[in-house]
């Protein structure tokens, strides 16, 4: 387990990605933009961060299905880092974000059965099912989808009874 300190430097870099996925949620998506594509990045790897403090504190409590489910989250998540590119017909965005979503809705049920960041777990489940519901095409599930998984990273670095995270920042 990682000593306090860091612990919260990964819990604030992940709310602070949170945060900006948030606002970008209301920004209009262009292609091949550097300023976006540099957003996305940055809020990417401070979700890497996020997820990784997350874990820290939760994984003596979600054993190996936590693990698995982690381990494939930050895989799905890194793959998203910087322009996704569309290749032999695959759309490498979608590919990787779905699996972000689903891989993170298992981690938050093992986060669920550990009680353990209850309210981060279920903006996360909420994120997968917007995700879900995105793929048929409605921009306002994709908003959501966006919005729930931010927010889930906002509130695991929130103190809680018995989570002492942030309480000495």
């Amino acid at each position: 387990m990682l000593p306090e300190a860091q612990m919260r430097v990964l819990l604030l870099a992940g709310a602070a990605g949170g945060a900006l996925r948030m606002a970008s949620a209301f920004v209009p998506y262009e292609p091949e933009s550097i300023r976006l594509e540099s957003l996305y990045a940055a809020i990417d790897v401070a979700l890497l961060l996020g997820l990784v403090g997350i874990h820290q504190q939760a994984a003596s409590r979600t054993g190996a299905a936590g693990l698995a489910f982690f381990a494939l989250s930050v895989a799905a998540l890194a793959s998203i880092v910087g322009p996704d590119p569309t290749m032999f017909g695959v759309d490498f965005y979608r590919v990787g974000a779905s699996v972000f979503a689903l891989a993170l809705a298992g981690f938050a049920v093992t986060l669920l059965v550990a009680r353990v960041h209850a309210i981060t777990a279920v903006l996360w489940i909420a994120c997968a099912v917007s995700g879900v519901l995105a793929a048929t095409g409605s921009p306002l599930a994709f908003m959501i989808a966006g919005l729930a998984l931010g927010a889930g990273f906002v509130a695991a670095a929130l103190p809680t009874e018995g989570q002492s995270a942030l309480r000495k920042a």
